[in-house]
């Protein structure tokens, strides 16, 4: 709409030292051609995004019956997770991730979600991490998990990273999927062979490696000469293979 009918959208800026008072509000339900009544609500949104801390309160639809009365039948509110200490501190709820590999990972600061599949995954960047579970699924496969390792992980975060995942008992196999850019993939490779030293494995790692240092890489993995870590050079190829390997556990 604000591309084909930009005049049906009102833009009603706010003052955030201000916030959204009553007058700001009539001001908003006017300009959107809402009815009087909806004053209270959009008050009341303002005061949830502050007291909250939220990053965006949405609600979606706000609908007006046939008797008149303003319902929200839907809403969407998102945390900023930088404002939790507050709500602990006021004794709010826990922000806590319930699953305990995603409390873990958590703590170790991973960004991480846990799915219900087989395959382990752990990627830099999210679109890679999200396009090596789709490449998985197309290889007959379910990904286990969802972990970001980040556009700079050290080697410390992979190991922390491969730790998480392998201590997953649905894991039955890893593919660990690094295009070196900020990060680069001779400290991934320490990383997986500090993981491995420490965390002794009985599960297969598939590596595919490229871009920044990947030949160095390499070389690191191929020195330590683990029985059950494999290299692959393309993604299809490592996602194909840790299927595999996941199906024959």
């Amino acid at each position: 709409m604000a591309a084909t009918r930009p005049e049906a959208v009102a833009r009603v800026p706010v003052d955030p030292a201000e916030g959204v008072t009553s007058a700001k509000a009539a001001e908003i339900a006017d300009a959107a051609g809402l009815p009087a009544r909806t004053v209270d609500v959009l008050v009341r949104l303002w005061e949830v995004l502050v007291r909250e801390d939220a990053l965006l309160v949405e609600v979606n639809p706000l609908v007006r019956t046939t008797r008149g009365q303003i319902l929200a039948l839907d809403g969407k509110i998102t945390l900023d997770d930088n404002a939790a200490f507050r709500h602990a501190r006021r004794g709010g709820t826990s922000l806590a991730p319930d699953d305990p590999l995603e409390a873990a990972a958590a703590a170790k600061g991973l960004t991480y979600v846990k799915l219900d599949g087989e395959v382990g995954v752990i990627g830099n960047g999210a679109g890679l991490v999200m396009s090596t579970l789709d490449v998985v699924a197309g290889c007959g496969a379910r990904p286990a998990n969802f972990l970001d390792i980040g556009g700079g992980a050290s080697a410390r975060i992979m190991a922390d990273g491969l730790s998480v995942v392998l201590s997953d008992p649905d894991v039955k196999s890893v593919l660990v999927n690094v295009f070196g850019g900020i990060t680069a993939c001779d400290a991934v490779a320490e990383g997986i062979v500090r993981a491995l030293d420490g965390v002794r494995p009985t599960k297969h790692l598939v590596v595919r490696l490229d871009g920044n240092n990947a030949a160095r890489g390499r070389a690191v993995l191929d020195a330590r000469a683990h029985p059950l870590v494999q290299q692959a050079t393309t993604m299809d190829g490592a996602a194909r293979r840790a299927a595999a390997l996941a199906h024959a556990a």
